[in-house]
C-alpha cells in the first residue's frame, strides 16, 4: 500500500455557533513531510471488519449522482488519472462547508484527503479530525510540522472510496465509512458523501459465512454437533480480530476453522456463496453464531438457533394470567438424555416400591 497525494483544508468552528475558520491550500502536502507512523495510520482506518458499506446515490436511487460523485467524475478519467488532486479537493471541501453553513451544530475540523494504493485497487480517502491538543497541522498553512504527532487511532468520521471499483460498476459496496455513533453526525456525513447504506448485504453476507462453515463441515463428514464446533470457531476468531481491528479475511477464517484443508473451504466459500476474501461482518447477525442458552442454579440449556421453531417450541406465558407460566417444548430429546431420564425415573421408581413395603 501506498499513498499517492494528500491535501489536508481546515473548515472549523470552536464552539456550536461560531463563525467558520477557513483555510483551502492552494497545493498538496508534499508526501515527504509524512513519517511512516502517520502514513501508516491513514492505511489502516479502514481495514476494521464492521464498517459501514455503501454506494452512491440520492434518496435511494443510485443511478442520481450525487455533488460528491460527479466532482470525482470531473477529476478522474476513465482509466482513473486524476486531472488535478487539490483542485478536486478544494471542491469537495467547499462542498462540505456548504453543509456547515447551514448548521451551526457542526464543528467540523481537518480534512485530510488522501489517494492511495491497496491490492493493485486505486482509493481516495477521507478522514474529518476535530481539533485536539497535539495535532500537528498548522492553522496559516495546514502543513504537516511533526507528522508523528497526529493521532488518528479515535476517528470516528471517515470513508475510503474504492475508486477502481466504482469505475468499473460492478460493485454496490464501494464506500466504507465510520460516522460514529449519533445519528444527527451519520446523517450530515452521508448527505456530504452522497452515500447510501447497505445494511442488508452486510447482514446476508454475515450469514452466509456462518452458513459455508456449516456446509463444509457437513461435506467431510462432520455431524451437527462437530459442525457447530466449527461455527463456534469462526464466531471466536472473528470476535478477536474486531476486538483488535484487524481486516476479516477468507483466508485467515479458513485457515483457523479448517486447518485441514483451509483452500478447500475458500473455494467453497467463493463458488457456493459468493464470498470474497476481504468479508465485512455485521455484529448483530455475528451474535446469532452462538447457540441459544440460558441457565439457573439447577437448569442449564443450550440448543442451535435453527431448532427453535422446529424441534424446540417457545410457549410464552399469557400476560393476562399472573399464574401462567412459559414453556419450552423438545421434542428432539438427545439419546443419551433420555437414557438418563429413564433411569433416573427407574430408580425413583424403586425407591417409591421400597418406601411402601417399609
Amino acid at each position: 500500500m501506498a499513498i499517492q497525494h494528500i491535501a489536508i483544508h481546515i473548515i472549523k468552528r470552536e464552539q456550536n455557533g461560531d463563525p467558520l475558520f477557513v483555510k483551502l491550500r492552494e497545493s498538496v502536502n508534499p508526501l515527504s513531510g509524512l513519517s511512516g507512523e502517520l502514513a501508516s495510520q491513514l492505511l489502516g482506518l479502514f481495514d476494521e471488519a464492521n464498517l459501514n458499506k455503501g454506494e452512491f446515490g440520492v434518496d435511494g436511487d443510485n443511478n442520481v449522482e450525487p455533488v460528491f460523485e460527479q466532482k470525482l467524475n470531473s477529476y478522474y478519467t476513465q482509466e482513473l488519472e486524476i486531472t488535478n488532486f487539490i483542485g478536486l479537493t478544494r471542491e469537495l471541501a467547499r462542498s462540505y462547508r456548504s453543509i456547515l453553513d447551514y448548521n451551526a451544530a457542526i464543528k467540523g475540523g481537518y480534512l485530510v484527503y488522501y489517494q492511495y494504493i491497496k491490492s493493485s485497487d486505486k482509493y481516495l480517502g477521507i478522514a474529518i479530525v476535530p481539533r485536539e491538543e497535539g495535532f500537528d497541522i498548522t492553522d496559516t498553512d495546514a502543513d504537516v510540522i511533526e507528522s508523528n504527532l497526529l493521532e488518528l487511532s479515535k476517528l470516528h468520521l471517515g470513508a475510503t472510496i474504492n475508486l477502481s471499483r466504482w469505475k468499473l460498476g460492478i460493485d454496490t459496496r464501494y464506500i466504507s465509512f465510520k460516522t460514529g455513533q449519533a445519528k444527527e453526525i451519520r446523517d450530515y456525513f452521508e448527505n456530504y458523501i452522497g452515500c447510501q447504506r447497505d445494511k442488508r448485504a452486510i447482514k446476508i453476507e454475515t450469514r452466509k459465512l456462518r452458513d459455508a462453515v456449516r456446509q463444509q463441515a457437513k461435506n467431510i463428514g462432520l455431524n451437527d454437533i462437530q459442525a457447530q464446533d466449527r461455527v463456534d470457531t469462526a464466531y471466536a476468531h472473528i470476535q478477536q480480530r474486531i476486538k483488535d481491528k484487524e481486516p476479516i479475511l477468507l483466508s485467515i477464517i479458513a485457515n483457523a476453522v479448517f486447518p485441514e484443508n483451509p483452500q478447500g473451504f475458500v473455494t467453497k466459500a467463493n463458488n457456493d456463496f459468493d464470498l470474497s476474501e476481504e468479508l465485512t461482518i455485521d455484529t448483530g447477525e455475528l451474535k446469532r453464531y452462538k447457540k441459544l442458552a440460558g441457565n439457573t442454579k439447577n437448569i442449564n440449556v443450550s440448543f442451535d438457533r435453527s431448532m427453535l421453531g422446529d424441534t424446540v417450541i417457545y410457549d410464552p406465558a399469557d400476560p393476562m394470567d399472573e399464574g401462567s407460566k412459559d414453556f419450552l417444548h423438545i421434542s428432539a430429546i438427545p439419546n443419551t438424555l433420555k437414557q438418563a431420564i429413564l433411569e433416573e425415573l427407574a430408580i425413583r421408581a424403586e425407591e417409591g416400591h421400597e418406601q411402601q413395603e417399609n
